[in-house]
Formats: C-alpha cells, sequence, structure tokens
C-alpha cells in the first residue's frame, strides 16, 4: 500500500511548524468508531534525549493512551478497508 501524506514546513519568529496532511483512507479505523478519536502528538530532540507530548504523559505513567488528547467531529468519516 502507498502513503499518501503531505507536509509542509516553515520557520518564523514564534519558531518551526510542521503542517501534516494524513487522508482518512492512510488511516485504519472501525467503522464504528465514533466521532471522537484519541490523539496525541510528540516531538523528539534525540540530540537532548528530549521529548515532549502534545497531552503531558508522567514518566512514571502506567500506561499513555488513557493519557491522550481528544479530537472530534468525525461523525461522517467514510471507513476504507483495505485488503492485506
Amino acid at each position: 500500500m502507498e502513503s499518501n501524506w503531505w507536509v509542509k514546513t516553515s520557520i518564523n519568529k514564534e519558531g518551526w511548524i510542521a503542517e501534516m496532511k494524513i487522508p482518512f483512507s492512510q488511516i485504519r479505523f472501525d467503522k464504528n468508531s465514533g466521532d471522537v478519536w484519541g490523539l496525541e502528538m510528540a516531538r523528539v530532540l534525540y540530540r537532548k534525549n528530549e521529548t515532549a507530548f502534545w497531552q503531558h504523559i508522567p514518566k512514571d505513567s502506567p500506561g499513555l493512551i488513557h493519557m491522550f488528547g481528544e479530537m472530534s467531529g468525525l461523525e461522517e468519516i467514510k471507513h476504507v478497508k483495505y485488503l492485506t
């Protein structure tokens, strides 16, 4: 399966910015996923051994997924099933 993601980056006075467009056809999800999805983003700076999350996740957290943020407004997303 070919991946079709688009990324645009820029640098301004506020810092470095990346915008990503990921079509729903590139994401696997159940057709009954609902209109609210968990969402997390991370930034890793290997040279500083630093990881930053969009939603704070304590280092001693017993897992990650329950700490994710939420993305809503997805009630009319059409499910696409790929054969593998």
